[in-house]
């Protein structure tokens, strides 16, 4: 799906389409106001997308940032991570 000049992915093993609830979310008020455009290709497969949402140590040897709080949530096709840096 596209929405906002964006593409929304998905990914499901077995090649089945999304259901027809699974739509785009919208955060109400967001803007792009001053936002620059600019586009780039990550030559990835979309698993390690998922896996870099849960992977809490590489915040330590990538990022350099030390969670204090570290916390994913996942409902239905969605995957939400929440973390603190120290």
């Amino acid at each position: 799906m596209v929405q906002d000049k964006m593409l929304f992915a998905w990914n499901d093993p077995e090649g089945s389409p999304p259901p027809a609830d699974v739509v785009v979310p919208r955060i109400e008020g967001a803007t792009r106001a001053g936002w620059t455009w600019y586009e780039t290709h990550v030559d990835t497969n979309c698993r390690e997308v998922v896996d870099n949402v849960v992977d809490m140590a590489h915040f330590f040897s990538v990022r350099f940032a030390f969670p204090t709080y570290f916390k994913n949530i996942f409902e239905g096709h969605v995957a939400a991570c929440y973390g603190r840096p120290s």
